[in-house]
């Protein structure tokens, strides 16, 4: 009896899984501001990162750190433009 009480009621899962639109909408809430991005993700590879390496070695594993979470390489120059 303990087991059937664990169960969620049909009545609690009908808005699960949410919609796309649901989602859309939600994400879409607050603007994402792609260089505050860019920067942030940087800076946290860059303190991560500048333990062990320095110089162009260190500026190619941050490079290779956005590349691997996404991040283009002509947004990688502007920040390079910016230093």
């Amino acid at each position: 009896h303990d087991r059937l009480t664990a169960i969620p009621r049909l009545s609690r899962l009908e808005h699960y899984p949410p919609l796309k639109e649901d989602i859309v909408h939600i994400l879409n809430r607050k603007p994402i501001n792609e260089d505050d991005v860019i920067k942030k993700e940087y800076e946290k590879a860059k303190r991560t990162l500048a333990n062990k390496y320095n110089g162009k070695e260190l500026e190619n594993k941050i490079k290779e750190r956005l590349f691997r979470k996404g991040f283009h390489i002509s947004n990688l120059k502007e920040l390079e433009d910016e230093e």
